[in-house]
């Protein structure tokens, strides 16, 4: 990824979107679920989010807006979810997911076979 987000505009203001690992870990305290349950439900919606959490999308959205936008509260992402803005905004998290994920599985290292790995266990 070029650069650690992916911009939109909503009501006038650009938003920075940043699926990160830390956005991951924030979802996954504050829904006590894993963030994969919540990648696989966009994968197999599709265009169609309707069977996904109102908490969930609420949340996650959040997540990904926290890094640049520190003083952004749920409440705020509550009132910026709405028809006019949900579908360019779930397209941009799909944009920062696919940023973010690998593109196969080759390109996944192993970690067993880093040289690092020993530095991390000690």
């Amino acid at each position: 990824m070029s650069s650690d987000f992916v911009a939109i505009e909503i009501e006038g203001r650009e938003w920075k979107v940043c699926l990160d690992f830390n956005a991951m870990c924030l979802f996954e305290q504050a829904r006590s679920k894993t963030i994969g349950s919540v990648f696989q439900a966009f994968k197999d919606a599709g265009n169609d989010l309707s069977g996904l959490s109102a908490l969930d999308l609420r949340c996650l959205v959040w997540c990904v807006l926290r890094r640049h936008q520190k003083e952004i509260t749920v409440e705020r992402v509550g009132e910026l979810l709405h028809q006019g803005t949900f579908t360019d905004l779930f397209e941009k998290i799909q944009d920062a997911m696919q940023e973010f994920m690998p593109k196969d599985a080759g390109e996944i290292e192993d970690p067993r076979e880093s040289p690092n790995l020993n530095s991390l266990t000690g």
